[in-house]
């Protein structure tokens, strides 16, 4: 009897690190490369155009998986915690849309930002959670140097075109 529990409780760690790892996978997208990353978090603005990043802090207490981003309406990609994209666009009115896709596929308020040139835009998203779903999400524009040191930390994930 007390191997048949010893081996249950084996089972059950193996599943629970099984999940963990999913988890894990789950909360950060793809990485963009090194070369990639490196241009990103140089800050450099093309002539005549304006970047825009939007970036997640890590949180302990956030598990939510993953946040689905848009960008003027397209679906560009997705982040985990300590995850930025980073996108050069043309000067302009743009819009960002942010899901997470849990079991409540809760959004966020969209955010305009009106690009000029020259300007960097730095979208921080932050969340409320619970440990089974996400309770609030929320789009903040944050001043170019306190956002940027939030950026150098994480790792840049492609975006899809």
């Amino acid at each position: 009897m007390l191997r048949a529990k010893g081996i249950a409780s084996v089972g059950g760690i193996a599943l629970l690190v099984a999940a963990a790892l999913l988890l894990g996978a789950c909360a950060t997208g793809a990485p963009a490369g090194k070369e990639l990353e490196r241009q990103a978090k140089s800050f450099e603005v093309p002539a005549g155009r304006a970047v825009i990043y939007v970036y997640r802090r890590e949180n302990p207490l956030d598990l939510s998986y993953f946040a689905q981003v848009t960008l003027d309406a397209r679906y560009i990609g997705w982040i985990g915690p300590r995850n930025f994209l980073m996108r050069v666009v043309d000067p302009g009115p743009h819009a960002i849309d942010v899901e997470y896709r849990d079991s409540t596929r809760l959004k966020a308020t969209p955010l305009s930002i009106d690009a000029k040139p020259g300007a960097r835009y730095f979208v921080q998203l932050d969340t409320e959670s619970s440990f089974i779903s996400t309770k609030k999400i929320t789009q903040t524009l944050v001043a170019d140097s306190a956002a940027q040191q939030e950026v150098t930390s994480g790792i840049l994930v492609k975006w899809l075109d």
